[in-house]
């Protein structure tokens, strides 16, 4: 039997928040490296 890691998808609303949404996303990775 295997063990499949689940696939995460991650949804943030970023409108007028562009500045934002680099940090965030690394962040978010960051996160789920050590999954």
């Amino acid at each position: 039997m295997t063990v499949e890691t689940p696939e995460i998808s991650v949804v943030v609303p970023v409108h007028d928040e562009a500045g934002a949404a680099v940090p965030l996303a690394r962040e978010i990775a960051a996160a789920f490296a050590g999954r």
